[in-house]
């Protein structure tokens, strides 16, 4: 149990089905605190989500605490999945035609419930820190859709073939690949805070 419990969230898995199999009550409690100590330390456990497939029907695939589930099974590709910071809403785009490279409908996935809402075309879905909102890449800008309240709006400044994104840890900035500058935004100001060349 000790050495099961220093590997975490991915030993997960085998704790329960030994807990399930104990010869006595002492056991299993034994088992069962040790598994709550490791859901206490990580919350939600450890997940990946990720693509998986050929190159005409990539599936949607979720990695949490050492066990794999599809999430998806449609002629469709998924494409640039993005777990919220609290786990439990996963953005991502998708696709009829594999030859197409733009511009893509996105979609938020409850992953408790399976229950989606489609969001306007776009690309490069990204999670705020705090997961209030998601930054997406659209019609050459950026877009900021809040999912609370179900609004978005433009980012200001001029951003030239916008094709990644990353925020900041504290949520106040964005930075943008634009090819030959990163353009760093400032989302509170609603401007341009710097410009990175190369």
């Amino acid at each position: 149990a000790n050495a099961l419990e220093a590997r975490g969230p991915s030993a997960l898995p085998l704790l329960r089905s030994a807990r399930d199999e104990a010869p006595d009550e002492a056991h299993r409690a034994r088992l069962e605190h040790v598994i709550a100590g490791i859901e206490l330390a990580h919350p939600g456990g450890l997940m990946l989500a990720f693509t998986r497939g050929e190159a005409r029907a990539t599936e949607l695939w979720l990695w949490q605490d050492g066990v794999e589930t599809v999430l998806t099974a449609d002629q469709a590709m998924e494409l640039e999945p993005a777990l919220s910071p609290d786990g439990l809403h996963l953005a991502y785009a998708r696709t009829a035609d594999h030859h197409d490279f733009g511009a893509h409908p996105i979609f938020v996935r409850t992953l408790a419930t399976g229950a989606e809402r489609e969001l306007p075309r776009g690309r490069c879905p990204k999670w705020s820190p705090d997961g209030t909102r998601l930054a997406v890449i659209r019609d050459g800008g950026l877009t900021l859709h809040d999912l609370a309240n179900d609004t978005e709006r433009r980012l200001g400044g001029e951003f030239d073939q916008p094709s990644s994104l990353q925020w900041s840890s504290d949520g106040r900035f964005l930075a943008i690949d634009c090819g030959k500058e990163i353009v760093v935004a400032d989302v509170a100001a609603d401007r341009v805070h710097a410009r990175i060349s190369g």
